[in-house]
């Protein structure tokens, strides 16, 4: 079985890359859910001040840093719009000013430049995720053993590669045989 991402884009589809050996994600999002980690970790940090004065921009103390809005990872435009809405609610609800969003809307905006045309919504998606595990940590993710169906021809082909491989090393093996005696030493070309 190809050994396929587990990470769910926000189209409802499945990373389509090989995860890294013995782990559930490819490289992007293994780094990804790093970032992740550290900033669930940072959250909720109060400034602290053991002179009892302000700190930072006038900030009395043990003032609760306003919560940075998990905006997601920006890897299409249904996550830039879904991104997009966070911030729009959180600016609704006076849970931030309206200067951050400003900038957060302005960074949205290049996001959504950078991503690919919209050909589709995640509606329509070819191979939708129809399951979905959740890790130890809280991380919702694809079966292990789900490949998308459109994939599974490819695995036919890395099989057949690495039997062609397998066949090729021990190709290299009866040369090599030939080219050193019995003790291991290099027999004379001539």
């Amino acid at each position: 079985m190809l050994p396929i991402c587990r990470h769910i884009l926000s189209s409802g589809e499945q990373c389509r890359s090989l995860r890294l050996t013995g782990q559930e994600f490819c490289f992007h999002n293994r780094m990804y859910a790093r970032h992740r980690a550290t900033l669930h970790a940072q959250r909720d940090r109060a400034l602290i001040n053991t002179e009892g004065v302000t700190i930072g921009y006038g900030r009395p103390v043990g003032f609760q840093a306003a919560r940075t809005p998990d905006l997601g990872m920006l890897e299409d435009r249904t996550s830039v719009q879904m991104a997009i809405s966070t911030v729009v609610n959180a600016l609704a609800s006076d849970a931030m000013d309206v200067g951050r969003a400003t900038a957060l809307l302005y960074g949205l905006q290049l996001a959504s430049n950078n991503c690919a045309p919209h050909k589709r919504d995640h509606s329509e998606a070819r191979h939708p995720v129809n399951e979905v595990v959740t890790s130890e940590d809280g991380t919702m993710m694809a079966p292990a053993d789900r490949v998308p169906p459109d994939l599974l021809q490819h695995e036919e082909s890395l099989r057949e590669w690495e039997e062609m491989g397998d066949d090729a090393e021990e190709d290299d093996e009866d040369d090599d045989e030939d080219k050193y005696d019995e003790d291991g030493f290099a027999r004379d070309a001539a």
